[in-house]
């Protein structure tokens, strides 16, 4: 690669980085990994193995912090307890699939990172408040149902039930 291909290059992986939580937004919600350089950077960066790696770890971590009896007070958002243990298998599951060898979709990958680091994700509390201000419980689970799904190369994007 010549010297412009380099900085071509470089400059796509600092647009990438400065672009990131939009690109990922944008590939969670379906957008096509081929339809831009960026996107398509994105996705390679999202189903890297070490990638999927980090994320699956970190889905131990919450279901270590779902199943402390214990509440650390902390800066981060609280998880609403409850549904990570209710949707424990689900996240087992997810996990799984992340820490395997088998391909996966950026998508998927993308609607993981948004369950794990989204402050509206129904992971942390409270969950799905409806218009009276009451909790309905058992949002989590269908989330990461749907995301499991989509991590399954050839899932239909437009059948999922991953929405924001």
């Amino acid at each position: 690669m010549g010297k412009e291909g380099t900085k071509s290059a470089l400059r796509l992986r600092w647009q990438v980085r400065l672009h990131a939580h939009s690109l990922d937004r944008e590939i969670a919600a379906g957008a096509d990994p081929d339809a831009s350089p960026m996107l398509r950077l994105r996705s390679e960066q999202l189903t890297a193995p070490g990638h999927r790696a980090k994320l699956a770890a970190q889905i131990d971590q919450v279901i270590d912090m779902a199943e402390r009896t214990a509440v650390v007070n902390s800066a981060e958002l609280p998880l609403d307890r409850p549904e990570v243990i209710e949707a424990r298998a689900w996240f087992l599951q997810l996990r799984d699939a992340l820490a395997g060898a088998d391909p996966v979709t950026a998508r998927g990958v993308a609607m993981t990172l948004w369950l794990l680091r989204n402050r509206e994700s129904p992971i942390f509390a409270p969950v799905g408040i409806g218009e009276e201000g009451e909790r309905r419980p058992g949002a989590l689970a269908p989330r990461v149902q749907a995301t499991l799904a989509a991590l399954e190369p050839g899932a239909d994007d437009s059948s999922s039930a991953f929405s924001r």
